[in-house]
Formats: C-alpha cells, structure tokens, sequence
C-alpha cells in the first residue's frame, strides 16, 4: 500500500475509536507527501483509546512499530510498513522540561478541519513552533522566520502564547518581526516566567512532581507508562 493508503487509514482508525488529534505541522502536502515525520497531538485523556486504535492498525498492516524516543508525554515512533519506513511523534503534552506551555485540550477545542484531518489554529501553530525554537533551541532558524512570520499575519495575536503574560508576549512577536535569530536572553526569561506561572496555577509540590518526572522518565524510559501501553498491544 502506498503512503496515500496507509495514512488515511491510519485517520480512518483514530476517527472509529473516537481519538481526539490533530495534526500538529507539516501537513500542507498530505496526504499525497510528507516531509521527515507526521507530528500528531492526541488528547491526553484519549491514551487508551488511541493505543487501541493503533492496536487494530498494527495488526491490519500487519505493521512493525519502533521506539525511536520516549519522554514524558512524547513518544516518536517508525512504523515498519512492507515497503516504507514513516515517522510518528505523538504529543499528549506538549512541554518544556515537564511544564506544559500549550494545553493540547485547548489546541483541540480550537482546531480546524483541512481535508480529511484536524489541523491547530493558525495562532496555535504559531504558538507551538514558535515556543519550540525559543525555548528548547534558543534561536530562530533563518529557513522557518518567513514561515512564522506569515502566521503572525494570519493569527488572532489574543490567543498567541496564552500561558505567558501579554509584555513578554510582544516581545516574542517582536523578535520574529525583526528576525532576530540569537534568542538565548529571551529564552531564558521566558523559562523564568513559565515556572512562574506553573507555582502560581498549580503548586510548588504539583510543579516539581512535573519536572522530577520529567528528568527520571529521560534516563529510565522503560518505566514510561507510554512505553508500557505500547508493548500491550
């Protein structure tokens, strides 16, 4: 079966066991192409109904499924087809060091329909990529400024980075505005500010339950309860 087939059936499946997705970046060409990898965020509440969906998957292709990372909330995977390898990556969370900077409920109950498949917000796309570079790499990557600028244009700014406060936010826009590509300092007062709003929205115990789990689940990924989900099915 060619990649047209596998992926929509892999829709056809998380749509009968009522998963709650959506496709989180590079899905402009699906299903005919993709490029390196399919990022799907899948809610975090639809764990044991989308590892039943990718039970019946596995089983109907007749399919080989590869841990190529675990972390908390994130596996990303290599489905084994008979002809092709394709990449997955499943976020049921989407964090930095175990602090949540986007809610997945809330990038669902925003998304849009684009062909056969659910797709963020154009604001919510912003926000996702946008606070990848930042905070995990610390720059902008010259290839993706035109990219993010464009879903500055197209983006209600008022749902942009909603975990943040609205001074630092301008300053995000700014820096992608002005194509700032160095984002060390910012990102390292926007880490500040998400601790900050983590104790101040939960706890000092709840916050650092997140980061322990976090750090312990990078050096002992077989104790992942994704990872065990997945060897159950």
């Amino acid at each position: 079966m060619d990649f047209i087939g596998c992926f929509n059936d892999f829709i056809t499946v998380l749509n009968k066991h009522k998963v709650r997705y959506v496709i989180l970046r590079g899905y402009e060409n699906l299903p005919e192409n993709f490029s390196n990898d399919l990022d799907f965020g899948i809610h975090p509440l639809d764990k044991d109904a989308f590892f039943s969906a990718l039970k019946e998957y596995k089983i109907e292709h007749n399919l080989e499924i590869k841990i190529n990372l675990s972390r908390y909330e994130v596996l990303k995977l290599r489905f084994s087809f008979k002809s092709q390898e394709i990449d997955f990556d499943f976020w049921f969370d989407i964090n930095y060091c175990g602090l949540e900077y986007i809610s997945i409920s809330e990038v669902l109950r925003n998304a849009v329909p684009y062909k056969n498949f659910m797709i963020p917000s154009a604001a919510d796309e912003l926000t996702i990529s946008f606070l990848k570079e930042l905070l995990h790499m610390k720059r902008l990557r010259e290839d993706k400024v035109v990219w993010l600028t464009s879903k500055v244009e197209e983006s209600d700014l008022g749902f942009f980075a909603t975990f943040f406060s609205k001074i630092i936010r301008k300053q995000f826009i700014n820096v992608i505005k002005i194509r700032k590509f160095d984002l060390e300092k910012l990102s390292s007062k926007a880490k500040v500010e998400l601790l900050k709003v983590h104790l101040k929205k939960r706890s000092f115990k709840a916050t650092f339950q997140k980061i322990i789990s976090f750090v312990y689940l990078r050096f002992r990924n077989n104790k992942n309860p994704l990872v065990i989900k997945l060897r159950d099915i």
